[in-house]
């Protein structure tokens, strides 16, 4: 079974530092792509699989964008430990 993202509109994010919370950093993102999640992974999912088409304009499945979030803000931690 594959699961689509419906309606994927950009996040925002604050960074701050716990000890200091003035320094702050603010960034958006935004998926370039529609993609399944075994296409972002196909790793994670069993090769014998169908995929399943995307579902139509009127039926969505929410979920959250928490793979890509925390690797941005991985991204961004680094970006601050290495200023």
């Amino acid at each position: 079974m594959t699961y689509y993202v419906a309606d994927q509109k950009p996040a925002q994010m604050v960074l701050f530092d716990y000890y200091n919370p003035e320094e702050q950093m603010k960034s958006s993102y935004s998926a370039k792509q529609i993609r399944s999640l075994p296409d972002s992974c196909p790793d994670c999912w069993p090769t014998g699989e169908q995929h399943s088409p995307a579902p139509t304009r009127g039926h969505s499945s929410s979920t959250t964008p928490t793979t890509t979030g925390m690797f941005i803000a991985a991204v961004f931690a680094l970006w601050r430990l290495l200023l």
